[in-house]
């Protein structure tokens, strides 16, 4: 059915993004956006992938903005919003733009403010300590973002990484063992 799609979509995109191909689910997710321009489950999926490959490629570039703007218009929920352009801005604050880096926190206390118990703010603020090399302060987001839900596995092993960074070595091996 039709209305599938959009979940359709996502799995063949997670499936692709596992094997590795992540041209392929940057590809379908893309595709699937255009069709469905006002599903915030593909948009933002998409916007994690090209963060994702932002990493690798090291330059966010206007696709990051142009993705931004799209859920600014068509996703309702202004917290979300704010935590992709935060997202996108701590990319830039990466290069050195401490301007990026000022926003980046500004918007880390709304959206705290505005949804507390959701786990993003708080991976947002272990992002911008480990950007800033303030990794017991990200210890500490870290697992708060945790105990509130985000069980992925990349948000485990920046714990871990911190941990280590911190010679935290027994806390790190404990945290290795939850992830299975």
């Amino acid at each position: 059915p039709p209305e599938a799609k959009p979940e359709l979509a996502l799995r063949l995109a997670q499936v692709e993004a596992s094997a590795g191909d992540l041209k392929a689910a940057s590809g379908t997710l893309d595709k699937y956006c255009r069709e469905f321009p006002r599903n915030a489950a593909l948009a933002t999926a998409l916007f994690e992938l090209r963060l994702e490959d932002a990493d690798e490629n090291s330059e966010p570039g206007r696709d990051l903005l142009s993705l931004e703007d799209h859920l600014k218009k068509t996703y309702v929920d202004a917290a979300t919003w704010k935590y992709y352009r935060a997202r996108r801005l701590l990319k830039e604050a990466a290069k050195g733009e401490n301007a990026s880096l000022l926003e980046v926190e500004r918007l880390q206390s709304e959206i705290e403010g505005e949804r507390s118990t959701w786990s993003a703010p708080h991976l947002l603020q272990a992002l911008i300590c480990r950007q800033t090399d303030r990794h017991v302060a990200a210890i500490d987001a870290l697992k708060r973002a945790i105990l509130l839900g985000d069980r992925r596995p990349q948000v485990f092993a920046m714990l871990i990484d911190s941990l280590y960074r911190e010679q935290r070595f027994a806390e790190a091996s404990e945290h290795l063992a939850q992830m299975g």
